[in-house]
């Protein structure tokens, strides 16, 4: 017979607080994986807002954040209060939390270390090719590629 662990409802302080935090993580927690993808997809498109949309408009995409993690907090709490779950899946503990979580940390930063990178230009040093408060998107690989050819040549 397995463990009494797998059966214990998730706790309602450790949902919000995951909620509020990590929203996906959250949802995970309380055993709502097609809400953890909404709560993710939701996420990415504030940050796409963020760079593209509301460029200076700054408190606006942050106050958008505030509001959705406050939401998704409440909403995590009240999942984990009338939770029915008998046997909770390996994502919703804490190991699975922590290996998803890690795995997406490494995926961030190693897209970020060696594929791409955004940056912004907070002032007019580069006018008049580049405009202040710009944001592009620096592709890595090829001068890497190119620079081991030209070596091993």
């Amino acid at each position: 017979m397995e463990s009494t662990a797998i059966y214990r409802k998730p706790s309602k302080w450790i949902a919000a607080v995951l909620g509020l935090f990590i929203q996906p993580a959250g949802m995970l927690y309380v055993v709502r994986p097609s809400w953890a993808a909404a709560y993710l997809a939701l996420a990415l498109i504030i940050v796409l807002g963020n760079m593209f949309v509301l460029r200076d408009g700054e408190l606006a995409g942050n106050a958008i954040t505030l509001l959705v993690a406050i939401i998704c907090a409440i909403h995590a709490y009240r999942l984990a209060r009338d939770s029915r779950v008998l046997r909770r899946p390996w994502y919703s503990r804490w190991y699975g939390l922590v290996g998803i979580v890690a795995g997406f940390a490494v995926l961030a930063l190693g897209t970020r270390t060696f594929l791409f990178e955004p940056l912004r230009f907070p002032s007019g040093s580069m006018t008049p090719s580049i405009e202040p408060r710009a944001h592009l998107i620096v592709k890595k690989w090829g001068m890497v590629i190119t620079e081991l050819t030209a070596f091993t040549s």
